[in-house]
């Protein structure tokens, strides 16, 4: 996770893992100010008290792809 933005730098353009890496990651940051669950897990990742692997958790990667809700809605609470 930490050289993965560095890698969006190599000359010619990077690969489509490092490209889609890294829109995963701006998605991840941009979701986690907003979602309990997704804070939660990402503060384990940055705390080493978790693994990367928790980022593989399905219903982590549906909140981080559909992203943070608007002001003013709210997430299904069975999720």
């Amino acid at each position: 996770m930490a050289t993965l933005p560095d890698r969006a730098w190599e000359q010619p353009a990077p690969a489509w893992p490092v490209r889609a890496g890294n829109r995963f990651m701006n998605r991840l940051i941009d979701t986690v100010p907003h979602d309990p669950r997704v804070y939660t897990t990402f503060s384990g990742l940055f705390h080493m008290t978790a693994g990367p692997l928790a980022l593989a958790d399905p219903c982590l990667l549906s909140r981080v792809l559909i992203g943070p809700r608007p002001a003013g809605r709210s997430r299904a609470a069975t999720a």
